[in-house]
């Protein structure tokens, strides 16, 4: 597959503003060509709404579990060490846990919108590639010719069963007949 002429390293006409600044030359290998540079995307997993939901949710946890019973009124007499006391003690620790990656996720999705932080999704001869740099500098590649990815809830590629890179709606349709070609015309 050959280089998109309209796609420049720094951005294109589909990329928004924030990705035109982030210094891709350490991110691609020497072989690597940059055929397409866009804008991440971000799920409603990823909104305030959800984000409140999430909470409420983790105080209800957190208060109907810890909040009102013991570990002696919560589980029966005979299992206060096994299943029912892993249940007490892990459940709103864990609920917590999940509302906390969901505000870091939120507040990602702010950052980048007020333009204090940059992210972009780099589609690159051999890999995806989505960087940011909030709050610090992270990298996330897959290589597609070794792990074709699949068209997940819309506008998700997801590459085998823990990777994932959430693109825009309006992108997510060419980076994944991009990548079909690319793998067609390598194999």
């Amino acid at each position: 597959m050959t280089p998109d002429p309209d796609c420049k390293p720094g951005g294109d006409a589909r990329s928004n503003e924030n990705a035109q600044n982030i210094p891709f030359t350490e991110v691609l290998e020497r072989d690597e060509v940059l055929l397409w540079q866009g804008s991440v995307g971000f799920t409603f997993a990823s909104s305030p709404i959800a984000a409140l939901v999430v909470w409420i949710f983790a105080g209800y946890v957190y208060w109907s579990i810890w909040g009102s019973y013991t570990l002696k009124e919560f589980c029966p007499p005979a299992d206060h060490v096994h299943s029912c006391g892993k249940f007490y003690v892990m459940i709103p620790p864990l609920v917590i846990l999940m509302a906390a990656v969901v505000c870091f996720e939120v507040s990602e999705r702010w950052a980048i919108a007020s333009g204090r932080a940059q992210a972009a999704v780099l589609l690159t001869s051999r890999r995806l590639i989505r960087a940011s740099n909030w709050p610090w500098r992270r990298i996330r590649a897959y290589d597609y010719r070794a792990n074709p990815p699949r068209l997940q809830f819309g506008n998700i590629l997801r590459f085998g069963k823990s990777g994932s890179i959430f693109l825009r709606r309006s992108d997510v349709d060419f980076v994944f007949r991009a990548i079909s070609r690319n793998r067609a015309s390598q194999a």
